[in-house]
């Protein structure tokens, strides 16, 4: 139908983890890269159709997602340390999120950056792309 009418917008909702490889979430890190991935080659396949394709980057949602989420079973002492990192990093209300998301469509980006800490694990991988995984443990302590 959108490309029917030669417009639209399909929004994916990847993760700060598509943006970087997060300790002990391995199988959520493999979904998320994969909707980045998938956004990034939409780019390509609807140039020029009217058709736009946008990825989105949440960070820090205050959602029930670290309640909800599966944790790995048998990580001891380091499951714990993640869930009490989500507890401090899910500070932004759905309602910025949303808001940020719509702002981004509406202004034409590709790629929105949006929650607690999106924008510095987005620019931490990229300008350290080797060497994010031991500032990253460092955090985690």
């Amino acid at each position: 139908m959108m490309l029917e009418q030669r417009d639209g917008c399909i929004v994916n909702i990847s993760s700060i983890f598509g943006l970087i490889g997060f300790p002990l979430q391995g199988a959520y890190n493999i979904s998320k890269f994969g909707v980045r991935g998938f956004t990034e080659c939409l780019w390509h396949e609807l140039e020029g159709t009217g058709v736009r394709a946008v990825c989105v980057h949440p960070g820090g949602i205050k959602t029930n997602i670290g309640k909800a989420g599966r944790l790995v079973m048998n990580a001891g002492k380091e499951e714990s340390i993640f869930s009490a990192l989500a507890d401090k990093m899910l500070l932004t209300s759905p309602e910025e999120c949303a808001a940020d998301i719509l702002k981004g469509v509406l202004s034409g980006q590709r790629r929105i950056l949006t929650g607690n800490k999106s924008s510095t694990m987005h620019w931490l991988a990229r300008l350290l792309p080797n060497s994010y995984p031991a500032i990253i443990r460092f955090i985690a302590r």
